[in-house]
């Protein structure tokens, strides 16, 4: 409804009449009925000042309740607009081929991936999001009214989305005009009690579907709590769990009266874990593998936090864990293994390696990176490096541990190296997403820092784990070869694996860093050479520094694809052990630097004899 009026040349303002949206004339008292009460003056001006000002402190009780009303009622609307824009974007996005989204069966399965980037959902309230607002556009038109208006809010909108979505349109459109007429002075609990017994009372057959449903849903899941502990549900019917329950509350009050004085809640949680576990019966060993990731200083008792299976723990739990398999001793577990990583001053990752490889730093070799392969499967060591880098599925917001990724290129293979710069760690679902999905992007920028950018043109960047915060900018410098490392100790193993600090290095062990100081809280293990190391024949880092071994789309002048050859930039008589060949060698003359360039005009300088 609107009221039209004109301005006449005298500067009055005359009313033409008010109108109903279709034209109809209407009076004025259903024209304000329309647009509800307004607010006073001085509640206007209220709303006009910016939070947090004196003004705002001293308020009469009627005011702040009218204002906070007034609040509810425009967050419900723009819940609403919300629900209509995810709508809009969710048919510009088609299933095309790929999975749906379930329950939608229209809709792109890419679609949560795009919206939980666009705002910081998770993934699965993305889908959530998405089911319940295409329900309200299409299905339950009455209940989105009255959320548009204010009349109830986004919580019991999902109420009725969740019981009617499930029942057929005529018998959801019956319990839909009779809950909500009283749904704007109800709770969402009330609201969804009422609403079940309508659905019982039209539909009797319902509840029975709904039981067997949800028994074929049925599982066992677990969470990381915030304070180091861990929370384990299980969906039952409710005599299953509540037999459970009492049999549980039995035997821990039974320890009570035995005499334990620990509290019955945690006494309560120990005689579940027994009863799943069953410690005291021999049966068959199930294998379990765990990942620990901790710092050297950690495992020589300090204080910093480490992690297992990708959930963080005290540094006290990570010695307990490893000290109940004997590995507190930089020992390998049985069935494990013990890995070691290095980490430059800026926190990056340097390389990776097992204890042996950090014994052949005295040797020359010292420890380095993973070289190129010209295969598409990476090879054990670049999925170890890029494990420990990553330590995670690295999609925004995803969660899911190494375990459970693959070590995907970035820059699809063949057109890209399988190298540690060109491969992050992408769960299953994501990496589906990258190979299939149109219009995504992702580019592995330096530092191992990944950039996705949706078809939208939202741009999202993820950091790799970090042993310490970045460096300020503008203060980074690059580390020297062997001199200035940080000293940190990733340790993939299954089980674990930690530090032995009661033992002392060993002088071929210790790793020379002169900028460090005192650190003696952070024994190092190795000492890495600067002892230039000439790699094997034939191995792929014997290419010429300019280029990595070269690939189908090599830079310009580069051999063909997996044979490391010569490039323009590269000397010109260099053989595969990376040094120019001499007419006689002579082992008591020292090694003479490499010849220049071949000259274009077909002469060469002479080399020294």
């Amino acid at each position: 409804m609107y009221e039209s009026a004109e301005v006449l040349p005298n500067g009055t303002v005359r009313s033409l009449g008010c109108f109903a949206d279709d034209g109809s004339p209407v009076s004025r008292e259903e024209l304000r009925a329309s647009i509800g009460p307004l607010p006073s003056t001085d509640e206007f001006m209220f709303r006009m000042r910016p939070p947090g000002s004196a003004e705002r402190a001293v308020l009469p009780d009627h005011w702040v309740v009218r204002l906070l009303q007034l609040a509810e009622r425009r967050a419900a609307a723009l819940a609403a607009e919300r629900v209509e824009l995810v709508s809009q974007l969710a048919a510009q996005r088609p299933a095309d081929g790929s999975r749906p989204v379930p329950e939608v069966m229209d809709v792109s399965e890419w679609l949560p991936c795009e919206l939980a980037l666009v705002h910081p959902y998770g993934e699965r309230r993305a889908g959530r999001v998405i089911r319940t607002s295409l329900a309200l556009t299409s299905r339950f038109l009455a209940t989105l009214d009255l959320l548009a208006r204010g009349e109830i809010d986004e919580a019991r909108a999902d109420v009725i989305v969740d019981l009617l979505g499930p029942l057929e349109d005529e018998l959801a459109a019956r319990v839909e005009a009779r809950v909500l007429a009283r749904a704007p002075g109800q709770t969402p609990t009330d609201l969804r009690a009422s609403t079940r017994r309508c659905i019982d009372r039209l539909d009797p057959a319902a509840w029975e579907q709904r039981h067997r449903r949800a028994r074929a849903d049925a599982d066992v899941r677990w969470w990381a709590t915030e304070d180091g502990m861990a929370r384990l549900a299980a969906d039952l019917t409710l005599p299953a769990a509540a037999a459970c329950g009492k049999a549980i509350d039995g035997l821990a009050r039974q320890l009570r009266a035995d005499g334990d004085e620990r509290p019955i809640g945690q006494l309560r949680a120990e005689v579940l874990q027994d009863l799943v576990l069953r410690p005291w019966v021999d049966r068959p060993v199930v294998g379990i593998s765990l990942v620990v990731h901790a710092h050297l200083s950690t495992l020589q008792g300090g204080d910093e936090p480490a992690e297992v299976d990708g959930h963080p723990v005290s540094a006290a739990e990570c010695r307990e864990l490893l000290a109940q398999v004997d590995s507190l001793g930089l020992q390998r577990p049985d069935g494990g293994s013990l890995v070691f990583a290095l980490h430059d001053r800026a926190g990056d990752l340097v390389a990776v390696g097992t204890r042996r490889a950090l014994g052949r730093g005295a040797r020359g070799a010292g420890l380095r990176r993973p070289p190129p392969t010209t295969r598409y499967r990476p090879s054990r060591g670049q999925r170890q490096f890029t494990h420990v880098r990553d330590r995670r599925c690295r999609h925004p917001h995803c969660t899911r541990p190494v375990g459970r990724v693959d070590a995907d290129h970035v820059v699809p293979w063949p057109w890209g190296h399988t190298h540690c710069d060109n491969l992050c760690c992408l769960c299953r679902r994501h990496h589906r997403l990258k190979t299939h999905a149109r219009g995504w992007r992702l580019r592995l920028l330096p530092g191992g820092r990944l950039e996705v950018t949706t078809p939208s043109g939202v741009t999202r960047v993820t950091d790799p784990h970090r042993v310490l915060p970045p460096a300020p900018q503008g203060r980074r410098s690059r580390p020297r070869s062997g001199a200035g490392l940080r000293r940190a100790v990733g340790t993939d193993v299954c089980w674990t694996a930690a530090c032995r600090p009661d033992r002392p290095a060993a002088p071929s062990e210790r790793l020379a860093d002169r900028n460090a100081g005192d650190r003696s809280h952070e024994r190092p293990l190795i000492r890495l050479s600067r002892v230039r190391h000439r790699p094997r024949r034939g191995s792929a880092a014997c290419a010429p520094a300019c280029c990595s071994p070269c690939w189908p789309a090599s830079p310009s002048g580069c051999s063909p694809a997996g044979r490391p050859g010569r490039c323009s930039a590269a000397p010109a008589r260099a053989t595969a052990r990376g040094r120019p060949r001499s007419r006689r060698r002579s082992t008591s003359r020292p090694a003479t630097p490499p010849p220049p360039p071949r000259s274009t005009t077909g002469h060469r300088r002479s080399r020294p004899t």
